[in-house]
Parts: structure tokens; C-alpha cells; sequence
């Protein structure tokens, strides 16, 4: 997907990489503006009215999110509430996530890869979860813009709804599915900075070692 992200769009790749590197939703990336990006301090902004929780917080940028953040304002100066990612007929306002999804659609098509079930934007975000299920639950929610129930999925033995498997009630441990999204497909590593293999902020992000 990546690399057939260029094909598509400028702004598909920049929405692709943020998706991946975040794990956040792709109504909340496409809403994003630049008054939310601060490249200084490396984080992101999101807005409590386009998250679905409502819950406004901040993240950390990953080398990789930095890259194409960098590039999306090469292509697309803009300050203050310009959007990062205009509407390719209206600059002024930010693409919809229709347009993202008509994208995904088209790059797949370019990927030559099969239409399969569960597989779209929404499967960067459980990657982004499981990736990550070493970390405490109260720093993965607020990674990937959730807020963390009142009772954990650990605590109960029920199935967790942010990741790609359940909690087995048996064992108490993650039991991993196979996950709908086209990683492991195309390894990105060669194409990420060497510092961006590193753990980033005390939160632990770091990005995957392949994607798309």
C-alpha cells in the first residue's frame, strides 16, 4: 500500500503513515490542521470533536509521522487553520473520510491486493493496538485517542474491543488473531530513518516493523 500510496494521492500517503504511526481514526486524521501539529515539541493535537469519545489529548510524532508531516507542508504551506490534508476542490476545507476510503479502495487496486473483509482504514488502528498490547492499558488508550474504561477487559476476562484477539478467560492471556490488514505484505523498514526504530517519548511509541 505504501509504496502505491504516491500513486494515488500526496495526501493518501501522508493520511496512510499518520494511521499507521498514530492509531487514530481516520475521520480524526483528515480533520487534522496545522495549528495541531507542533514539529517543535513532536506532537499532535486532537480535537475532541472529531474524535468519537470526544476526548481531546495529545500524542507523540514518530520519525516516520514527522517525515511525511514535513512533506505535506512542503506540498501544502499552510498556518494556523489551514488544513493538512485539503480537499483536492476546496483548499480551504479538510478532505472528507470518504475520500480517504474511495483511496484506500484505489490503492489496493494499484497493490494488487484482494478485497477482503475487515480489511480498511479501521485495521491500521487494531494493528496499532496489538503492536503495542505490552504496554499499560491506560497509556495504550490514550496513544490510540480512547478513554480507558472504568473496568479493564484484564480485570473482567471479557474480550477487549481495541486490539485484534481477546483475552482468554482460561489462561488470562492475550490470544492474538490474524489480523485483516495488509501488513507484513510490503516491509517499510528500509524506507524508515534509523532513529525511528527507537521507543519515542515515555509513552513507548514506536512504529511497527512492517506495514502496508
Amino acid at each position: 500500500m505504501l509504496r502505491v500510496a504516491e500513486q494515488v494521492d500526496w495526501r493518501f500517503r501522508v493520511a496512510l503513515v499518520l494511521a499507521h504511526e498514530t492509531g487514530h481514526r481516520i475521520g480524526a486524521i483528515c480533520q487534522l490542521r496545522w495549528c495541531d501539529i507542533d514539529l517543535d515539541t513532536n506532537s499532535i493535537r486532537w480535537r475532541g470533536e472529531h474524535e468519537k469519545t470526544g476526548y481531546e489529548h495529545r500524542t507523540p510524532i514518530t520519525s516516520m509521522a514527522q517525515a511525511v508531516l514535513v512533506e505535506a507542508r512542503r506540498r501544502n504551506p499552510g498556518i494556523g487553520d489551514a488544513p493538512v490534508m485539503p480537499a483536492p476542490k476546496e483548499p480551504s476545507a479538510c478532505m472528507t473520510r470518504w475520500l480517504a476510503s474511495s483511496w484506500w479502495k484505489r490503492a489496493e487496486k494499484l497493490a494488487g491486493l484482494e478485497r477482503k473483509w475487515g480489511r480498511g482504514w479501521h485495521s491500521l488502528r487494531r494493528k496499532f493496538a496489538s503492536d503495542r498490547m505490552d504496554l499499560p492499558f491506560k497509556v495504550l488508550y490514550d496513544l490510540g485517542g480512547g478513554r480507558q474504561p472504568k473496568r479493564s477487559s484484564r480485570a473482567t476476562g471479557g474480550p477487549m474491543r481495541t486490539g485484534s484477539g481477546r483475552l482468554s478467560k482460561r489462561t488470562g492471556r492475550w490470544a492474538r488473531r490474524p489480523i485483516s490488514a495488509p501488513i507484513g505484505e510490503h516491509n517499510w523498514r528500509a524506507s524508515i530513518p534509523p532513529d525511528s526504530a527507537s521507543r519515542v517519548g515515555a509513552a513507548g511509541l514506536e512504529p511497527a516493523t512492517s506495514c502496508l
